[in-house]
């Protein structure tokens, strides 16, 4: 078992549902890093439009199996 930190971005959804969403790549597979500085360059980079902490954060997921499932 790791600690892995992921990108969230707050999400709108029909019906006037709403709530935090993690970044995923294909297939659902969320972006995960080992450290909370590599989480934070790459929200940066890649999610500069939205305000940081309001719209887009990084969340820590303690106790992640360090492999990937299969879908």
């Amino acid at each position: 078992m790791a600690t892995f930190y992921v990108i969230q971005v707050w999400a709108y959804h029909g019906s006037g549902m709403q709530g935090w969403r993690t970044a995923s790549r294909q297939a659902g597979i969320p972006y995960r890093f080992h450290t909370r500085e590599a989480a934070m360059a790459a929200m940066r980079e890649h999610f500069s439009n939205l305000r940081e902490g309001v719209s887009v954060r990084v969340h820590r997921i303690p106790n992640c199996p360090t492999t990937e499932a299969a879908p």
